[in-house]
């Protein structure tokens, strides 16, 4: 629906396309010009656009629509307003007085320009260059380099031209959030984009298939991505394969053969009179031309050539497939020969059975997850060794099987021949079943599966596996020895959380290991990460992760829990631009990469929109990061997710649902390899004694306080020290200057600069840190307003000022202050004075934060105590 909708109040609403909206207006209102030609793809809004503005302008207007049955009559477009069939020698005469008949000068819509006939277009053209009328005009793009209707009068600068491009990210995630209604997980948002190129009609097409086909799940009002529902992407296809029937036949058999392969040689493409379309196709940006030891045409991934794939005819794609074949040379990538092979599989090809295992690991490798699946399905599992088990069962647990996905990891590691091997099976079983329900995985099972290994290895006989470098390799084995094996096994199998000093010197000494496994190695060092960030020594902690960032490492969980983590760290450092970059960059379109990857992004995206100040975003991607990892079974960033939620929910007014998420982080396991586990603690004790008032929990937070400080967890104590400030009142300037010395990152600047103020009493420095947070951190900024104010009037800093006279609201908080005290719901304050729901949400967290309060019914109150302290 071309980014238009209609508002709760049955108002249109236009997405991402203000600025457009603005030309168009403004091209009207200049004397000097001619009007407007917006010009885009199918599906971008031209004629949504063009009717938004014809409706505000009273909707009497001339419409004209373009029509290709009539494109060839002249005068056809007008044939409703004109009688074509009287005297054909004043029918120019008819034309142009109907066109001009307004004293005024008249406004013409055209929609779809490039299917009026010509006659029609001289006469517009004309009549708008002498400016007897203007003109709104809209058409498609057109790849074929002709020259298009009203080139002539945008060359000529008497027709303003707008160009759409697909929305912006903000706006395109408020539309799908629209559409769908409620929060819309992270997931969802990358799996629509990827099929619709974020072009507005496209999306509307595909929520509304969505809801309809109930393809995304509802959890506790969050959207979230199924990523096991493999034909989602059906609706999509058709949408694009609309878009092929366009292209010309030989561009399009040049596009089809490229995608099919992966890559083609020039020599190859020549033979088969392809040449020029591929070179056409180049030059359009739908495929590369590079040079890899000999010149080849090499597909680009997008939606589009995946619909290639699933949707050329069986009989039609083995002739390609044919042609290729004995062209002869052979893919010069892994992902050309992956490509390859699963075309082979899709056209019913014969495969070798080893080479189809290999191609499935490639695509596994490269985050193509369910096209992997889709191969090795094919294999039966007798016919696999354990690497091949262990390859598989652990696919199985990344698309979310993970009881299937255990029960191959038993195979595995009943075959297993090396103690590499049980390490990875044990890894992905400690982070896949936090609850140890795995009735075919044990800790046991492991133990006994290294003492097998390590009978094998005495007697020689290691199924035939030399312990030389070259047959180690052979065997994919990194030559971990069983007693280090049984160590980590052990370690990670037995304690509860790595939260303690020993487990610092055991993170430090096995990260440090090249034989192990690399999930292992890349969790290990995630967690040394997290302990350094602890410390608040986040440019060390960077430094590590940015050095474990830069391995080539398999698109997976662990290495997408590296990158998750790496992006939070960035935003701990203050830079939040670059985590934006990392959580932007998708390394597979595959939907259930997506769908794993969805929880964790949600929430390192909350603690970005917290940085930029965007509050009811960070709300919002907070709930979904807790329904998104549950869906999938990713506990490790289970508790801080949930801690985080709490936190949001009550500092947003949100007093249940904070309750809510307490009692879920309660429940969570006493063991498992949380990442961050200690910050949540400290956001659930902050959360609860905000909800409940009670002194206790202010208590435990600084009996913690205490415990960090003796651990040298310096970060952990900044962030405590932070929340007393912020919510309890609690104001000690020394303490927070000594312990800003300790560490690196933006709470340890912020404590310095609120210690030394509040020490010095400078109310000019506390103005300062109120304007430079009073977006991010508007309670904080309403607080040292209030004791700067204090200052200025010689009070003591420590008594609570946060709301005296210093409190300032503006118009519009002091307007939702008023209907909230008069009973009205968000919804009903939204639809009152005009304004969307989400920033109603945003103006309510404000006014609550400055006013110090969690409940809609603490506002009357809250404002009661400030007027009277004026």
């Amino acid at each position: 629906m071309g980014g238009l909708s209609l508002s709760s109040t049955g108002q249109p609403v236009v997405f991402g396309r203000s600025r457009e909206v603005e030309t168009m207006e403004n091209s009207l209102r200049d004397s000097t010009s001619g009007g407007i030609l917006i010009e885009g793809d199918r599906g971008s809004g031209k004629t949504f656009l063009a009717s938004f503005l014809h409706g505000r302008r009273g909707g009497a207007e001339l419409w004209l629509r373009g029509d290709r049955i009539f494109r060839s009559v002249d005068f056809g477009a007008l044939g409703l307003f004109v009688d074509l069939d009287r005297d054909p020698d004043d029918l120019l005469h008819r034309v142009v007085s109907m066109l001009t008949e307004e004293r005024s000068t008249p406004v013409v819509y055209v929609d779809d320009a490039h299917d009026v006939d010509r006659r029609t277009l001289g006469v517009l053209s004309q009549l708008a260059n002498d400016g007897d009328l203007k003109i709104v005009a809209t058409r498609s793009r057109d790849r074929s380099g002709c020259e298009h209707p009203f080139d002539d009068l945008v060359a000529d600068h008497v027709l303003e031209h707008v160009a759409l491009s697909p929305l912006d990210p903000d706006s395109y995630a408020e539309m799908v959030e629209h559409y769908l209604g409620g929060i819309v997980s992270r997931g969802v948002l990358d799996i629509v984009e990827f099929h619709s190129g974020r072009v507005p009609g496209k999306i509307v097409e595909l929520i509304g298939y969505t809801s309809r086909a109930k393809r995304f799940y509802n959890r506790q009002g969050v959207w979230v991505l199924d990523g096991r529902d493999v034909d989602y992407d059906e609706r999509a296809r058709d949408m694009t394969r609309i878009d092929l029937e366009g292209y010309p036949k030989q561009l399009r058999d040049a596009l089809e053969l490229v995608v099919l392969a992966g890559e083609v040689d020039v020599e190859l493409m020549l033979a088969a009179d392809l040449g020029e379309a591929a070179d056409a196709l180049v030059a359009a940006g739908e495929i590369d031309l590079i040079h890899r030891g000999r010149r080849m045409y090499v597909a680009m991934e997008n939606h589009k050539s995946e619909t290639i794939r699933y949707t050329v005819p069986d009989g039609r794609s083995r002739r390609m497939y044919d042609f290729v074949l004995a062209g002869g040379a052979s893919p010069s990538s892994e992902w050309a020969l992956m490509l390859r092979m699963d075309w082979a599989l899709g056209c019913g090809a014969k495969i070798e059975v080893q080479k189809l295992i290999e191609a499935a690991r490639v695509a596994a490798r490269i985050g193509e997850w369910q096209r992997a699946l889709r191969m090795l399905v094919e294999v039966p599992t007798d016919h696999m060794d354990a690497v091949e088990l262990c390859d598989l069962g652990r696919l199985y647990c990344e698309v979310n099987q993970a009881a299937l996905g255990f029960d191959v990891l038993a195979q595995a590691v009943q075959k297993a021949c090396c103690a590499d091997l049980v390490v990875e099976a044990f890894v992905v079983w400690i982070y896949q079943d936090f609850y140890r329900n795995s009735p075919t995985l044990t800790l046991e099972r492991f133990r006994d599966a290294l003492d097998r290994v390590e009978v094998l290895a005495e007697e020689g006989l290691g199924h035939g596996i030399e312990h030389d470098a070259p047959s180690l390799a052979e065997a994919h084995c990194n030559g971990l020895d069983v007693s280090t094996a049984r160590d980590i096994i052990d370690y990670l199998g037995t304690r509860s959380l790595l939260v303690g000093a020993s487990d610092q010197r055991f993170l430090i000494q096995a990260s440090r290991d090249d034989r192990l496994p690399e999930s292992l190695r890349i969790l290990l060092t995630v967690a040394l990460a997290v302990r350094k960030l602890e410390k608040g020594r986040t440019v060390e902690a960077l430094d590590l992760l940015d050095r474990e960032s830069g391995r080539n490492y398999t698109v997976g969980t662990a290495s997408m829990i590296l990158s998750m983590v790496r992006a939070d760290a960035l935003t701990i450092a203050g830079d939040a631009e670059r985590a934006k970059r990392i959580l932007s960059d998708l390394p597979s379109n595959d939907i259930a990469y997506l769908a794993a990857r969805s929880g964790p992004s949600d929430l390192v995206w909350a603690r970005v929109h917290t940085h930029d100040g965007a509050l009811p975003e960070a709300t919002r991607s907070a709930h979904a990061a807790v329904e998104g990892l549950e869906h999938w079974n990713l506990a490790a960033f289970l508790a801080i997710a949930i801690a985080e939620a709490a936190y949001m929910s009550i500092v947003g007014g949100n007093v249940a649902v904070a309750a809510d998420y307490e009692a879920r982080f309660d429940e969570l396991p006493a063991r498992g390899p949380f990442i961050g586990y200690r910050r949540a603690e400290i956001m659930v004790l902050v959360a609860k004694g905000l909800r409940t008032g009670d002194a206790v929990w202010v208590e435990k937070l600084q009996q913690l306080l205490t415990e960090v400080m003796s651990e040298d967890q310096f970060g952990l104590a900044a962030l405590i020290r932070l929340m007393l400030f912020r919510h309890f009142d609690v104001v000690e300037p020394e303490e927070m200057c000594l312990l800003a010395g300790r560490g690196t990152g933006d709470e340890f600047r912020l404590l310095g600069q609120l210690g030394a103020a509040l020490r010095e009493s400078d109310s000019a420095a506390l103005l300062d840190i109120a304007e430079a947070r009073d977006r991010s951190l508007p309670d904080l900024a309403a607080l040292c307003r209030s004791l700067a104010r204090a200052a200025v009037d010689g009070e003591d800093a420590r008594t609570d000022k946060r709301r005296d006279s210093g409190l300032k609201l503006t118009v519009r908080e002091r307007q939702i202050s008023n209907l909230i005290i008069a009973g009205r719901t968000n919804a009903e304050i939204a639809a009152e004075i005009g304004v969307r729901v989400r920033t109603v949400e945003g103006h309510t967290y404000r006014l609550y934060q400055k006013l110090g309060v969690t409940r809609r019914e603490q506002v009357a109150e809250a404002l009661g105590r400030t007027q009277a302290t004026r």
